[in-house]
């Protein structure tokens, strides 16, 4: 690895946007709304998870990616052919719901 790092001192890198890592900690008042928001609806309890990749949340202090990939779902976002089924989108919009109830108050 030393070797790459040395021989690409040889060019110049020009970065034109770059944000730093981004972490919202599972106690902060904002990811216990969402999971209670979640619990509420589903009935079941809420597991959050990182990801490596980059979301919309990065570009705000104190904000975290939510939804809509619900466990056992297959992945169809960012592909072709996306979509979402109904029930997974009425579930969704109920939590959402749930979660600005419980966040505003």
């Amino acid at each position: 690895m030393r070797r790459v790092l040395d021989k690409l001192d040889e060019f110049d890198v020009e970065v034109p946007f770059s944000q730093p890592a981004h972490f919202v900690p599972e106690d902060s008042e904002l990811v216990k709304g969402l999971k209670q928001a979640y619990e509420e609806v589903m009935g079941e309890p809420a597991a959050c998870k990182t990801m490596g990749g980059a979301t919309y949340a990065r570009a705000f202090p104190n904000a975290v990616a939510f939804g809509p990939l619900f466990p056992g779902q297959v992945g169809t976002e960012h592909n072709a052919n996306e979509y979402i089924e109904i029930e997974s989108l009425i579930k969704l919009a109920d939590i959402i719901a749930n979660a600005i109830l419980i966040l505003c108050t």
